[in-house]
């Protein structure tokens, strides 16, 4: 099947929310260190660096972000995927049905034709909105397992 994503880059737009939550929690850090009196701060890609932190101003703290996201399993523990360790090859693909409505018709048709065989579970799925609680984000889910 064709594609636009690489291997190196994995887009998770189903479990991530909106950019500007993130950046929200970003500028309250950045604004918070800047609000310490006495630190020297530099400009920086990172959330902040202080300068001279120690008396002979030689050691510098460099903050950085690292966010954490729940493994899928967990996140997605209410549509019952499960791993099952007695299967030598389990893949899950959990996308927006717009996304797989973009496909061209010949590889959904192909997907389907898979399911219909029993060579894939092929299921529609809601999963929660990482914007709003409230909401639901119509999705498939595609599981190929090998024994």
């Amino acid at each position: 099947m064709r594609g636009s994503a690489s291997a190196s880059k994995i887009v998770r737009t189903i479990d991530a929310a909106n950019k500007e939550v993130y950046e929200r929690i970003r500028s309250n850090i950045i604004n918070g260190i800047a609000e310490i009196r006495g630190v020297e701060l530099s400009v920086t890609k990172e959330l902040a660096r202080v300068n001279k932190i120690d008396p002979l101003g030689i050691t510098n703290l460099r903050v950085r972000g690292m966010w954490d996201i729940a493994h899928p399993f967990k996140v997605y523990d209410y549509l019952n995927v499960t791993s099952d360790l007695e299967k030598s090859f389990q893949l899950f693909v959990l996308m927006r049905t717009s996304k797989y409505l973009s496909f061209p018709e010949s590889d959904r048709s192909h997907i389907e034709t898979l399911a219909s065989l029993g060579s894939l579970d092929l299921r529609d799925v809601e999963v929660k909105s990482p914007n709003n609680t409230m909401e639901t984000i119509a999705a498939k889910l595609i599981v190929y397992e090998i024994s």
